[in-house]
Parts: structure tokens; C-alpha cells; sequence
């Protein structure tokens, strides 16, 4: 005996199961976020839900087969067929509920539900109620075995997957994955039909009435899907409640974090921050440090213009600094007019020093509030860490003592938490600042020191050296600022000053017809790690002032040489295309090797003094002839530095020094002495040459 099966009850079939997977799907996601008796809810409510809608498929699909004889089910085994689904349901879920999903896992959670769907489908098959029993192709059966274990894999493995997407961004995902899930679990079930045989004669063993199966099936079909749909509906409530309870959440933790007024963050996070910068530093993280700030007097505000006025000014305060700030560092309303600064890199307290002044001076800027203009100040005290401190509350203590510090000693300044500390890095700090100033107002002079050559003591050029005619300090020598303006970023300002300026001077020289052959200007690495157009500024002073390249010598530190050469070699041949002499210094006690000498087209060696203060000694002497030998040999002019001795000078001389440099011969001297030494040196050459 044989049957037709009806199209559009096998299409309602195939409904009921993608409806019944997407549900399944959307039920994972629930389970993997669930927590505590919510988990116990979602997965035996989810599994009645989704059993039923794997049985209502089911059970529409065996109603789809129109037999030519009354067809009755058996209760009893009907309600266990559903039993079965929705055991089996509630064994996925709880698997792909869970936090992993190992491939034995899956394997064997695949079987076994595999398995389940098996024994649902074919005990509803047992509950019709027919003689003689339905029998069954092996083949047939084993492929609905091999469909469904198949079809559970996927089913888990898509479940599990697909259950961290939200309703909005996995609704697609969802559904082209139920739809291949149903596919699947359709085609299992349709294989399961193909394999039972009814024989001839089959017949009805129970009296019924014909009841019309689209219609029961129709009703089955209601069933489930106002069952599937109202679970659906309340999933999506339910996240829906769960993203405003989020929400919400969120932003009790942002007030617990952010100060009200401001907006930025409150000590709490700032605590926290600190816990971690301390927590990195033990890993190799970056040197830290914590401003600690109040403004002065701020109570004089609130007291004459009220306090609307004072959160104002605050308010506009915390943008100015937002701005200071980086974006890594913290700025933390503490309370009342009480901030701090979590300085995340702060390798050396300069680092701190310099943001402290920027903070200061940020806030100095005067405010406009409700038309009235007011200037308030800030106190600010500074804690670097330590390996003795261990706890951030000890670290804003310190802070804050050094806040006391500033307060007691005039207010608006800054005080670091160690006295000897405080002044090493107050006057570096000033320092940097007037040295940008006395860059900018031209308060540095040249000085000039002559290289005289040693057979006939004639000068050969004049090595500028900067002086800072500071107002209170007096004349500062470079070793007063020369690293300041390093660490600071002003050496390029400096260096591009003291070439133009020295080109300015030669012109002047050259105009009264005493000019030296060549003005020396000292160069350094950092100049051209911090002004990548030097070789421009160079050229455009040359042009400025119409000096020749060759009239001037750029000296670099044998120390800086093998860095520039290294690092800066594209710089140098640019230099070399102008014309500009180059000229090594202190040479002998740093890294040149013979094949940088060799490569690069130097005019001059300048044998460092300290070789030349121990040449006493002869083996010192000895270093001093390879030293000059060397220059010799590569075609190079030796200058000697530092001859401050008549024993001196014939020492070098006797080597075979060609040029000298050093007290000796002449004290670098102002621009006007230097004039004068020039016009002297003239008048003597005519005298000579007459």
C-alpha cells in the first residue's frame, strides 16, 4: 500500500521546522548570557518549546502522507514521541550552552541527539494504529540515522557559534541558518517516511471517524507557532530589558567613575588607573608620575561671584587641559577645586616638571564668566614613582604633600615631592623656558676662538662658539644649556641661530677685508634628528647673507659622527652637494672608524684635548702622533685642541700637527675683540708682506 504525500503540508512541515531552529538558535544566545535560576528557566522552558516545534514538524509531516485508510495515532506513544523531542532539545541547548565546545564534545553531542530525533521520529511512527506493522528498508533507515547525526552536529555547531550575535546583528545569520537546519532535520524525517512499508490490506485497528488531516494539521501547525512566536516574542523582550538594564548599568558605572560636573574622571578611577600603571611598571611599563593640583584662592570666587560662576570656571578649566593632556595621561576631578594628572610616561622628572608648566600656564589664562573676566592660579605638587611605593593612596599622599610644598611657598608654582629634586628640575625647566625666549629676542652672542696654523701662527679660521648673556645669570657657557635645549627640542632653533649668525658675522668680516678663510659652527646629531631641513636652513643663510659653502665648517663630535653617518646619511650627502666643510671634534676618544674616515670627505681632525692633557705620559704621545699620522695619511688637516702650553705646542708640532686650537693661541672673545684680533692680524700680514 501507498500514499501521496500533499505539497503544501510538506511546505508547512518545512515552516515549522526552520521556525523551531531559528528559535533554537535565538535560545543558545539566551542560555550563553544567562545567569544564576535564569539559566534554569530559559533552558527547560526553551526546550518545551523547541521539542514541541521539532515534534509539531514531525507530526505535520507523517499527517502529510494521505493514505487510502482512516488513520488513528495512540496517545500515549504520541505524547512520548513528544517527550523524547523535548528531552533531546533540552540536551542541545544545554550543550552549546555551555562555555566551550570541544570537537569530542560536539562529536558526542551530535550522536546523541542524533539518536533522539531518531527515536522521536520513529515512535510516532509506532503510534499509528494499523495492522499488519509497518515495516522498514535498513538502507533507508540507516541514511534518516546518518541525516539526523549529521543534521545534529550542524545544528550544535551553528547553535553554539551564532549565540553571542545580538537579535539585531545575527537576525540574518539566524535565519539562513535555520533554514539550512530545517533542510536538514525535513530531509531526516522524509528519509524516515521512505523507509516504512505498508503492506497490502493494511488496515485501521481502531474504529475512527475520518478527520480531514490539512485540517489537523492546520491546527498543530497554529499551535506551535503562536507556541514558537510568543517564545520568540519574549526572547526578544527579554533582550530588549537586558540592553537597558545594560545601559543603565553602564552609566552607574560611568557616574560611579566620572565627576558630575566636568565630565572627567573621579578619584575612584583614578585609583584605578594608578593600580594599573603600578601593576605595569612591574612588567617593564613605563616610569609614571602624579600631578596633584588645587587652584589658588578659588574661594574667592564662589564667595563674590557664586558658586554657578565657580562650577563655570571649572568646567571651561577642565577643557583647557583636556587639551594639555595627553591622550594616554588621566585628568581626575577629585573634589571641590582639587585635581589630578596621571602622567603615564614621565621617564625622568624633567617630563613631569614640563607638563606641571603647562598645566600652570594653561590655567593662568584668565576666564570670561557671565561677562567678568577673573585669573585664578594653580598649585601644583608632583610624586614620581619609586620602587619603595606600593600603593597608589601613598603615591596621591605624596602628591599631595608637595602640593602643601607649593602652597606654602608663594602658590602658583610647582613642588616635587624631594627638595633636591625640586630645584634640579625647577631650573632645568626655566632654563628651557628662557632659553626659547632668549632664542627669539636674540640674547645669545657668538664667541670666537681662533685655529692658528702652528708653522706660521696665522689664523686659518675662527670656531664660533654660543654664549648666553643671560639678564640675572650672567654669560652662561654651553654646558649650561647645550643639553636642556636637547632633551627640550629648542637645538634646532639654537643651531639654525648659530649658523645664520655666524654667516652674518663672516659677511661683516668680509666687508672690512679681514674675514678668516673659515668660521667654525658646531653641529650635533640631535640638530638633525629635530630640524630635518637643516641642509635647507644651511643653504637658504649661505644665499642670506652671499658666503661662500666653503667659508664655513660644520664640527661634529666623534661621538655624533658614527650615529650621523649611521642614521643621518642622506643629510650629510646633501650637506656635501652644498659645500659646506665638515670637520670631526674630540677626535680620538669616540667610535670613528678608519672606514668612515676613508668614505667621507672631512676637512679637518680635531684631536680631542683630553688626549692632549695626558701626552705628558708617552704613550699619550704616542696616541697623539697615530692621531695625527692617520689625518696625514687620509689627506685630512690635524687641528690640535686644547693647547693651553709653549711645551704643548712643540709637542703637536713635533708630531706633525699642522694647526692648533687653545689658550695658548687665544680665549674665545665677543664679536668686537674678535674684530680687533682680525684687523691686528691684517695689519701684521701687510707689515710681513711689505
Amino acid at each position: 500500500m501507498t500514499g501521496v504525500y500533499s505539497p503544501a503540508l510538506v511546505a508547512l512541515s518545512y515552516v515549522i521546522a526552520m521556525m523551531a531552529s531559528y528559535v533554537a538558535l535565538d535560545l543558545a544566545g539566551r542560555l550563553a548570557v544567562a545567569r544564576g535560576r535564569a539559566v534554569f528557566y530559559w533552558l527547560s522552558g526553551g526546550a518545551l518549546v523547541m521539542g514541541t516545534g521539532i515534534w509539531s514538524m514531525h507530526f505535520i509531516g507523517m499527517l502529510a502522507l494521505h493514505m487510502p485508510i482512516p488513520m488513528a495515532y495512540d496517545l500515549p506513544t504520541t505524547f512520548a514521541s513528544m517527550v523524547i523531542a523535548v528531552i533531546i532539545s533540552g540536551f542541545a541547548l544545554f550543550t552549546v550552552g555551555r562555555t566551550t565546545l570541544t570537537a569530542s564534545r560536539l562529536a558526542s553531542g551530535g550522536v546523541v541527539m542524533g539518536f533522539g530525533i531518531v527515536g522521536m521520529h520513529y515512535t510516532g511512527m509506532a503510534a499509528m494504529e494499523i495492522a499488519p506493522e509497518v515495516t522498514y528498508d535498513r538502507a533507508l533507515v540507516a541514511g534518516s540515522v546518518v541525516i539526523a547525526i549529521a543534521a545534529s552536529w550542524a545544528a550544535l555547531w551553528l547553535a553554539f557559534t551564532l549565540r553571542s550575535n545580538t537579535v539585531s546583528s545575527g537576525a540574518w545569520k539566524r535565519a539562513g541558518s535555520a533554514a539550512a537546519m530545517a533542510a536538514a532535520i525535513v530531509g531526516m524525517h522524509y528519509t524516515g517516511m521512505a523507509a516504512a512499508h505498508f503492506s497490502p490490506g493494511t488496515m485501521s485497528t481502531v474504529p475512527v471517524d475520518q478527520v480531514n488531516s490539512l485540517w489537523l494539521a492546520g491546527v498543530i501547525a497554529g499551535f506551535a507557532t503562536l507556541f514558537l512566536g510568543a517564545t520568540m516574542l519574549i526572547s526578544i523582550l527579554d533582550s530588549e530589558l537586558a540592553h537597558k538594564l545594560e545601559a543603565a548599568n553602564f552609566r552607574i558605572l560611568e557616574l560611579a567613575q566620572t565627576d558630575v560636573l566636568t565630565s572627567l574622571a573621579n578619584r575612584r578611577s583614578l585609583l584605578e588607573r594608578l593600580k594599573l600603571a603600578f601593576a605595569g611598571i612591574k612588567r617593564g611599563g613605563n616610569q609614571f608620575s602624579v600631578l596633584y593640583f588645587d587652584l589658588d584662592r578659588f574661594k574667592d570666587v564662589n564667595d563674590t561671584l557664586g558658586h554657578a560662576a565657580g562650577d563655570a570656571l571649572l568646567k571651561e578649566m577642565a577643557n583647557r587641559l583636556l587639551k594639555v593632556v595627553r591622550e594616554t595621561d588621566l585628568l581626575a576631578r577629585l573634589g571641590g577645586d582639587e585635581f589630578a594628572i596621571l602622567n603615564t610616561n614621565a621617564p625622568t622628572p624633567m617630563a613631569s616638571g614640563t607638563l606641571a608648566a603647562a598645566v600652570a600656564k594653561a590655567v593662568a589664562i584668565p576666564y570670561t564668566i557671565g561677562g567678568t573676566e577673573i585669573q585664578v592660579t594653580a598649585s601644583i605638587g608632583i610624586a614620581s614613582y619609586a620602587p619603595d611605593l606600593t600603593d597608589p593612596e601613598d603615591m596621591l599622599k605624596q602628591a599631595d604633600l608637595a602640593l602643601y610644598r607649593a602652597k606654602a611657598e608663594g602658590r602658583n608654582c610647582y613642588r616635587f615631592h624631594s627638595a633636591e629634586l625640586d630645584a634640579k628640575v625647577h631650573e632645568r625647566v626655566t632654563i628651557a623656558d628662557e632659553l626659547r625666549v632668549a632664542i627669539e629676542r636674540r640674547h645669545l652672542e657668538l664667541h670666537y676662538q681662533p685655529v692658528v696654523d702652528l708653522a706660521t701662527r696665522r689664523i686659518v679660521a675662527l670656531e664660533a662658539l654660543t654664549r648666553w648673556n643671560h639678564p640675572t645669570r650672567g654669560l652662561l657657557y654651553p654646558d649650561a644649556f647645550i643639553t636642556v635645549a636637547e632633551t627640550t627640542g629648542s637645538i634646532a632653533a639654537l643651531g639654525r641661530w648659530a649658523f645664520d649668525a655666524g654667516c652674518q658675522q663672516l659677511r661683516a668680516w668680509q666687508d672690512l677685508g679681514i674675514a678668516p678663510p673659515v668660521v667654525a659652527v658646531n653641529l650635533s646629531a640631535t640638530q638633525f634628528r629635530s630640524a630635518p631641513h637643516l641642509d635647507q636652513d644651511i643653504a637658504a643663510s649661505l644665499a642670506k647673507w652671499g658666503i661662500d659653502a666653503d667659508a664655513m665648517e660644520l664640527e661634529v663630535s666623534d661621538s655624533d659622527w658614527t650615529e650621523m653617518i649611521a642614521r643621518h646619511d642622506t643629510a650629510l650627502a646633501r650637506l656635501r652637494q652644498i659645500g659646506v666643510r665638515l670637520a670631526i671634534d674630540d677626535f680620538g676618544i669616540g667610535h670613528v672608524s678608519l672606514d668612515e674616515l676613508a668614505r667621507y670627505p672631512l676637512h679637518r681632525l680635531k684631536v680631542a684635548q683630553a688626549l692632549l692633557a695626558r701626552a705628558s705620559d708617552p704613550r699619550q704621545a704616542s696616541v697623539v702622533r697615530a692621531a695625527v699620522r692617520m689625518g696625514q695619511e687620509l689627506g685630512i688637516t690635524v687641528v690640535a685642541e686644547g693647547v693651553e702650553t709653549e711645551a704643548q705646542a712643540r709637542l703637536v708640532m713635533a708630531a706633525g700637527c699642522e694647526q692648533a686650537q687653545g689658550y695658548y693661541f687665544g680665549r674665545p672673545i665677543p664679536v668686537r675683540a674678535a674684530t680687533e684680533l682680525l684687523l691686528n692680524h691684517a695689519a701684521t700680514r701687510h707689515t710681513v708682506a711689505r
